[in-house]
C-alpha cells in the first residue's frame, strides 16, 4: 500500500467514525521495517498505542504478546482497565471479537498507562521488539527522558532483542549516539523521509534500530 492512501484506508473503522491519534500497522511496517508476521511468538512492547490500539489489537488476534504503554491516558489519569473498558464498548471491536472468536480479545493486550519518565513496570530482560512511532517527539520533552527511555530499552530488551524508534531527527543523532554508547548497545541510522521532516520542520529524520 502508497503511504499517500494511508489516510483512506486507516481513518475510518467499520462503524464509519473517524479514528484519531491512530497509528495503523502498516505505518509501523513503514516507518519501522516491523512487520507483525516477524513478531509471531515474540514479546512487544509498544511505546504510544494511539487511542484505539489498532496494532495491538491486531497482534492479538495473532496470538502475539503484546504490551503496550500510554503515556497520553496516563497524563490524563486513566487506567489500564479503563482504557481496556472503553475500548470494549465500542461496536466494532465486539464484531471483532465475534468474528475471531475471541471472548476475552481486548484482555489479550496488557495496557499499561504510564509515563516514560515514570519507567516501564516490567521485567529486565522481558522483551523481544520494542516499537515507538512519533512517540519520541510526542511524549520525551527533554535530554533527560530521552536518557530514561533508552535506559528503559537497555533494561527491557533480552539478549537478541530488538528495538525500533522513529523519527528521530537529525540534531538529536549524537545525542542518542552518546546515550546508546554509554549503555553499551549496538545500533545504526537510516534516513526516511516525509512524516518526520513534517514533524521536525523539514530536519532529515531517521528511524533508529537498537540492539542488546
Amino acid at each position: 500500500m502508497k503511504l499517500e492512501n494511508f489516510n483512506s484506508s486507516i481513518n475510518k473503522n467499520n462503524d464509519n467514525t473517524v479514528q484519531q491519534n491512530e497509528r495503523h500497522p502498516n505505518l509501523y511496517e513503514h516507518f519501522l521495517g516491523i512487520s507483525i508476521s516477524e513478531l509471531a511468538g515474540k514479546k512487544v512492547l509498544n511505546i504510544g498505542s494511539g487511542r484505539t490500539g489498532l496494532l495491538e489489537k491486531e497482534m492479538a488476534r495473532k496470538n502475539i504478546k503484546v504490551s503496550t504503554i500510554s503515556p497520553s491516558f496516563a497524563n490524563e489519569g486513566i487506567s489500564g482497565k479503563e482504557m481496556r473498558d472503553a475500548y470494549s464498548k465500542k461496536p466494532f471491536l465486539n464484531k471483532l471479537r465475534g468474528k475471531f472468536k475471541l471472548k476475552d480479545y481486548q484482555l489479550d493486550i496488557n495496557t499499561i498507562a504510564s509515563k516514560i519518565q515514570d519507567g516501564v513496570p516490567l521485567n529486565e530482560n522481558s522483551i523481544d521488539c520494542i516499537l515507538a512511532l512519533y512517540s519520541v517527539p510526542l511524549y520525551l520533552e527533554n535530554d533527560q527522558e530521552k536518557e530514561n527511555l533508552i535506559s528503559e530499552i537497555h533494561r527491557l530488551l533480552n539478549e537478541n532483542g530488538k528495538a525500533s524508534l522513529y523519527p528521530i531527527p537529525e540534531s538529536q543523532k549524537k545525542l542518542f549516539s552518546d546515550m546508546l554508547e554509554k549503555n553499551s548497545m549496538k545500533f545504526s541510522f537510516l534516513e526516511i523521509p516525509e512524516m518526520g521532516d513534517i514533524v521536525y520542520q523539514d530536519e532529515l529524520s531517521y528511524r533508529l534500530e537498537i540492539f542488546k
